[in-house]
């Protein structure tokens, strides 16, 4: 199955801006995440088609996925 990502962390990972990825049918975000070695510790959050999403969440065919970064300020 595909699934869209769209995500501001190109300073990280540019290659996955705006790509649809093949995932593996049942996988979870947190697996998925771990697939494309995207840590947990650089993201604030995840927004599955326009809702915040939790780890253990199953991904599906055809979501959409943006990986909020944290941020740091001064």
């Amino acid at each position: 199955m595909l699934v869209t990502v769209k995500t501001p962390l190109t300073y990280r990972r540019p290659d996955l801006q705006n790509r649809q990825l093949e995932v593996e049918a049942g996988k979870t975000l947190k697996q998925f995440m771990a697939d494309i070695k995207i840590q947990e510790s650089c993201v604030a959050y995840v927004i599955i088609n326009e809702k915040r999403a939790d780890m253990t969440q199953p991904l599906k065919d055809g979501d959409s996925l943006s990986f909020i970064p944290m941020m740091a300020g001064g």
